[in-house]
């Protein structure tokens, strides 16, 4: 409940991921894990990947209350409101960057055509290559299920950390179904996976008014 109400955040829902520990009050709750470190951490560290998932107004209270029980907990990739909080309490703040909102129903496709080039040759190659892209549900994705797995251990053993899948802030893959999250798949002229993106719900009040596009694979090797 606490999601669907203030899961608003980009990264929200990946706090759902597997592996996960929480600290659960009674206005909202904070999810971390636990690392190691024979140097830097020999003791476990608590480290939250996220904005505390409650109302604003209870952010201060339920920092406190997470951080009582461990002072020496650390978070990463938060919104400016709860830096602000840590920061009250002498802890040092970075910033790393910026998440990006489109509002993609008035967004406009019709502009300068360097601004929108990397979209045209998407969507140009798309056609030249006869892909197909569908929204699939839950049995669907089961039954290419191996398929997809292939396509991903194919496009990880290209990345730079290629032995296993990265979590946390980028959650790994589920090829099922999974409450709230649209996923699509592309498929090439044979019928083949091609590649696919899974966008996970942000929600407000209840209600979901946006996505954040969490997980995007294909065959590199055959697209751009």
């Amino acid at each position: 409940p606490f999601l669907k109400q203030h899961g608003g955040e980009g990264i929200a829902y990946a706090t759902l991921q597997a592996g996960m520990e929480y600290f659960i009050g009674e206005t909202g709750y904070i999810a971390y894990t636990r690392v190691r470190h024979p140097i830097f951490a020999w003791r476990p560290k608590r480290i939250a990947f996220s904005d505390p998932v409650c109302g604003p107004e209870h952010l201060p209270d339920l920092v406190h209350s997470f951080l009582a029980r461990d002072p020496r907990a650390a978070f990463g990739v938060i919104s400016e409101p709860c830096a602000q909080v840590l920061r009250t309490l002498g802890f040092k703040v970075n910033c790393i960057g910026c998440e990006p909102r489109i509002a993609v129903q008035t967004y406009n496709t019709r502009g300068n055509w360097k601004e929108l080039d990397l979209i045209k040759r998407a969507r140009n190659e798309a056609r030249r290559e006869r892909i197909t892209i569908r929204e699939e549900d839950g049995p669907a994705l089961s039954r290419r299920q191996q398929e997809l797995q292939a396509l991903s251990a194919k496009w990880i053993a290209a990345k730079k950390i290629n032995d296993r899948e990265i979590w946390l802030y980028a959650r790994r893959p589920v090829f099922g179904r999974e409450e709230g999250v649209r996923k699509f798949v592309a498929y090439d002229h044979e019928r083949q996976v091609a590649g696919f993106a899974f966008y996970d719900p942000m929600y407000r009040r209840g209600k979901v008014f946006g996505y954040s596009a969490n997980i995007v694979r294909c065959d590199e090797q055959r697209f751009g």
